[in-house]
């Protein structure tokens, strides 16, 4: 009974802390427009533009990169099922928190922000996983 116990108490652990990540990341690539540097040279999301930012700043080799690109898609529908879980939750947290900072602007910063919130909502964040984007070639 105990070790029953400690497997749920574990997995429970396990899985917040999986799906904590899921959201920072997430959170990340609304905030900045993807990992640090993706914003400012429009990487592609997915897998490629997971590969193209760490080969940029670790100097992959092209055996590291087509090993990451594997990790990557085994991994896809994982996340992809975690992400139809947790997105509808996503989405009501941020539109009470936007709904929160647009209180606390003026009428002006509200039209700004607006704008804003539009550019960070780019299509490829429209109802589908964040990393979606062109499948990897093979």
């Amino acid at each position: 009974m105990l070790q029953q116990s400690r497997f749920w108490a574990i997995t429970a652990l396990v899985a917040t802390f999986a799906a904590g990540g899921l959201f920072g990341w997430v959170l990340g690539t609304r905030a900045h427009g993807g990992p640090r540097g993706w914003a400012l040279r429009a990487g592609p999301p997915g897998p490629d533009g997971m590969i193209g930012f760490l080969s940029e700043r670790l100097d992959l080799t092209a055996t590291q990169r087509d090993s990451v690109r594997a990790i990557l898609e085994r991994h896809r529908a994982d996340l992809e099922k975690i992400w139809r879980q947790v997105h509808p939750q996503f989405d009501s947290v941020r539109s009470r928190m936007s709904a929160e900072i647009s209180a606390q602007l003026t009428p002006a910063q509200r039209t700004r922000y607006a704008d804003l919130e539009r550019r960070l909502d780019r299509p490829r964040f429209g109802g589908g996983s964040p990393w979606e984007g062109p499948r990897p070639r093979p």
